[in-house]
């Protein structure tokens, strides 16, 4: 849906470009559509420089993975998505112009997310599996097999954060639409708290009872992005003169990403602390973002613009991930922006 919405903004852009080239624009256009957004930051100067800030109130869906524990065969792979409260990022951004050619840089500062605590149902499966002592806290289901699963209620207490690069170098094709090659890298890290009753389960075929849970783990994970993307901007003037105007923007490149992952389980038998440290590249993890919204000009003096913007931006970001299905992960943001910014 949003990819239709930016494919439909971009032929608004082709549109409204050759109205406005027109000598003698229809009467019944000319309040709508005046000078574009470009036209209104940098008038008729060969170089340009605006600076801006963006608030950005987002919340941040985060994948994480729960890969089998080889002491305990039954344990089923998992992945979920935990999903943080709102949090406001400061985003400052530059743009430097020279005639139609333009560097801008946005830079996502450093952003703490939290995410409550989290239950996660661990489903361990097994042939004429029952709980022992397990009293109203697990469930031992039938499975049309004849197996049994128990539920497992584990609590995760996870805390992350982040921060994130664009550079670009951009082509205005004409006053409304441009074109971008960037560099994009993300940072970010997260840990979590895992919290497992101890429970006690016998199978069919095991001549005793086998112990789960009653443990504590600590899981440490670092990742870092970084590669080229290509976008494409535009803005459609709607109103008062070109100074209310329709804006949008997407990006999408595949980053290659490498993650740094540390674990400290708790043995359930003696409690024991286990340490271990793995790595994992993925060399095309495809990114893509977009913003679109409504930008308005609300001043302009001799030498300065200033303008203000109200919209909606997202991004997506894929790796696959450390289950032993290799499964893939989506990690996402979404939230409503505000901009300010002074060209000059």
């Amino acid at each position: 849906m949003k990819k239709i919405l930016f494919a439909v903004l971009t032929i608004l852009c082709l549109i409204s470009e050759m109205i406005v080239a027109e000598e003698n624009p229809p009467e019944t256009l000319k309040p709508f559509f005046g000078s574009s957004l470009f036209e209104s930051n940098f008038g008729n100067k060969n170089f340009g420089l605006t600076i801006g800030y963006k608030g950005w109130m987002n919340n941040w869906s985060l994948p994480v993975s729960f890969a089998n524990d080889s002491n305990q065969p039954y344990q089923q792979d998992a992945s979920v998505l935990f999903k943080s409260d709102t949090e406001l990022t400061s985003m400052p951004t530059l743009n430097l112009r020279y005639k139609n050619l333009y560097l801008a840089a946005n830079y996502f500062s450093k952003t703490k997310y939290s995410f409550g605590t989290q239950r996660i149902d661990t489903v361990i499966v097994g042939p004429g599996l029952t709980a022992i002592g397990s009293g109203n806290n697990f469930q031992t289901p039938l499975n049309p097999n004849g197996s049994a699963s128990i539920k497992v209620p584990v609590e995760y207490i996870p805390s992350a954060e982040r921060s994130e690069l664009d550079l670009f170098l951009g082509y205005y094709v004409n006053r409304h639409l441009s074109l971008m090659l960037g560099y994009k890298k993300i940072d970010r890290n997260y840990n979590y708290l895992k919290v497992t009753p101890s429970v006690e389960f016998k199978g069919a075929n095991d001549s005793k009872p086998t112990s789960y849970g009653g443990t504590t783990d600590h899981l440490y994970e670092d990742s870092q992005g970084s590669g080229m993307t290509l976008g494409i901007t535009g803005n459609v003037p709607i109103a008062f003169d070109g100074k209310l105007t329709l804006y949008g923007h997407f990006t999408y490149g595949l980053l290659e990403t490498e993650v740094i992952r540390k674990e400290e389980k708790s043995s359930s038998v003696d409690k024991k602390v286990i340490s271990t440290t793995s790595t994992t590249k993925n060399y095309d993890s495809p990114y893509y973002s977009g913003e679109v919204g409504f930008a308005y000009q609300l001043a302009r003096f001799k030498e300065v613009t200033l303008s203000s913007y109200l919209g909606y931006r997202f991004q997506r970001y894929e790796f696959r991930q450390f289950t032993q299905s290799g499964q893939t992960a989506r990690d996402g943001t979404d939230g409503i922006i505000l901009s300010f910014s002074a060209s000059f």
